[in-house]
């Protein structure tokens, strides 16, 4: 409890090293939860590690223990990861997924039409940014 406090307070204070730090040394006997990584994956993706994030969010969605309150918005961080390194349509993939989760949050629309356009569908492109408008 003491690593996961630790941690917490690293990543408040955006401390994002750190907190990985804690989170690749956390001992065997007692390994960091879902929640921990979940934690980390958000700040890293907040502050731009998009390529650090995206093993960590893959991990999480690969054995997914967290309560599924958390699914949409983890994809939704994968997807900006994947948008942000380069792999459009895995961020596709991954923000349509979050949509239809009910993430309701104006900026998916964003990333879609983002990814979209980067895969060369400027008429889809188009509809997501008249979401876009529509939901602000």
């Amino acid at each position: 409890r003491f690593r996961a406090r630790h941690q917490a307070r690293e990543l408040a204070r955006d401390d994002v090293d750190e907190a990985a730090r804690l989170l690749r040394e956390a001992p065997a006997e007692c390994p960091p939860d879902a929640g921990d990584r979940f934690n980390l994956v958000s700040v890293l993706v907040r502050r731009g590690r998009f390529a650090e994030a995206r093993p960590l969010a893959d991990a999480l969605l690969a054995r997914f223990e967290l309560p599924p309150r958390y699914h949409a918005p983890l994809l939704y961080l994968d997807g900006v990861a994947a948008l942000r390194t380069g792999d459009a349509a895995r961020a596709e993939r991954r923000l349509t997924a979050a949509l239809a989760e009910g993430l309701g949050q104006c900026a998916i629309f964003a990333r879609l039409a983002e990814a979209t356009a980067a895969q060369g569908r400027s008429d889809d492109s188009l509809g997501w940014r008249r979401r876009l408008d529509a939901c602000r």
